[in-house]
């Protein structure tokens, strides 16, 4: 494992750890997320909306998130990126299971601006499984209240 230095370095060790779960578990992606430790926050927001807005790898894409979950909850990675952005580049590729998602956007933004942000993307034309996600997000919020 090396330590990444962009964005796409991050990408790539997530998809790495994720490809090696069924031959060693959990052990690489937790290596991972102590060496991420070192790594800049706007460079794991980054990786982590790549990985979000990711759509070819099919057959790992939920294991691909939730490691990514897991770093959102362990890092908890600071942004300046605003929240509208954020939803607007995560929403369509997000899988509704990956709680730490909703719950990190609450920890970054606080909950009235990240319904505020719901709130400005609820009124743009939308997917109906984009609004469907929206009402997810809403929902694990109001499991934070």
């Amino acid at each position: 494992m090396k330590f990444p230095k962009t964005a796409e370095d991050v990408v790539s060790e997530i998809y790495i750890s994720s490809d090696k779960y069924k031959q060693y578990g959990d052990l690489r992606s937790r290596q991972l997320i102590r060496m991420l430790g070192g790594v800049a926050d706007d460079i794991l927001v980054e990786a982590v909306i790549q990985v979000f807005e990711g759509t070819n790898r099919v057959e790992s894409h939920f294991l691909d998130q939730e490691i990514v979950g897991r770093i959102l909850e362990e890092r908890k990675p600071f942004t300046t990126i605003s929240p509208e952005k954020l939803l607007e580049r995560c929403l369509t590729g997000w899988n509704k299971s990956v709680e730490q998602f909703p719950f990190w956007l609450v920890e970054v933004y606080g909950i009235e601006k990240t319904q505020a942000a719901l709130a400005i993307i609820e009124n743009k034309e939308l997917l109906k499984i984009e609004r469907e996600k929206l009402a997810t997000i809403r929902w694990w919020i109001h499991k934070i209240k």
